[in-house]
């Protein structure tokens, strides 16, 4: 890790075996759900997901959080990292490993949830998974009105330019970042090219669940960059201000 002013020059890391040909179709088939079916995890499948976290990359070198497998009534299971009093960046990083777990867990055929709310508060995150129940339940419809229903913005409320402007390089990470879940689907981002692999991501708001958000923007950004360039650096120029240059 490079200090450079006030950035953090982030080292470059591998992408996650076998990532790299999915990852689009990944990220699209990715949607929460938060009604499933009773599905008990056999123990192989357990240690198939456990294994996973071997793959898990850091924003910063050798910070791969203590993240946890449990079994959980409301779904298959559920994984989780504690930390008493958890700071700007350990929820930044969060986010980014986090999504990693969870564009897992969608390859591997389970639905999932982000859940921040209503949990302790030694634990940022529930990343809940099972089988989804298919049909929505009332509530779920009734949590859909409050989170926009899942519906994506268009990519031009994102960009300081027509969207006509950009190579197709450029529209695809784009997309992928609008693709990242988010706290009530509020999409707070903005984005901008500063040349032609150099990004710029900015993060509305200043809550817990923006330093989610801005993790796990900076991973789908990280994986897109990967695949149309090269492996990027993530430069942090502040919490919520991040550049990814290939």
């Amino acid at each position: 890790m490079i200090w450079i002013a006030e950035s953090v020059c982030i080292t470059k890391l591998e992408i996650m075996e076998g990532e790299k040909m999915d990852f689009y179709q990944t990220i699209e088939k990715r949607h929460s759900v938060r009604s499933f079916q009773s599905y008990q995890l056999i123990e192989e499948e357990k240690k198939l997901l456990k294994s996973k976290l071997n793959h898990l990359i850091s924003i910063r070198q050798d910070n791969l959080l203590n993240w946890k497998l449990e079994e959980t009534t409301q779904a298959s299971g559920r994984f989780y990292a504690k930390h008493e009093a958890p700071p700007e960046d350990y929820l930044i990083e969060y986010g980014f490993q986090g999504e990693q777990i969870i564009l897992s867990l969608v390859e591997q055929g389970f639905d999932t949830l982000w859940k921040a709310a209503g949990i302790p508060s030694d634990i940022p995150a529930y990343l809940i998974f099972g089988k989804g129940k298919g049909q929505k339940t009332f509530t779920e419809k009734v949590m859909g009105l409050f989170v926009n229903a899942g519906n994506r913005k268009d990519i031009s409320t994102f960009l300081q330019v027509e969207p006509s402007t950009l190579t197709d390089s450029q529209r695809k990470i784009i997309k992928s970042c609008i693709l990242s879940p988010s706290a009530i689907n509020k999409q707070p981002w903005s984005f901008h090219f500063q040349d032609e692999k150099t990004m710029e991501i900015r993060i509305s708001g200043k809550s817990k669940y923006n330093y989610l958000d801005t993790g796990i923007c900076l991973y789908h950004a990280y994986q897109a960059f990967a695949i149309e360039y090269r492996t990027p650096d993530l430069i942090k120029k502040g919490d919520f201000h991040w550049i990814v240059k290939a």
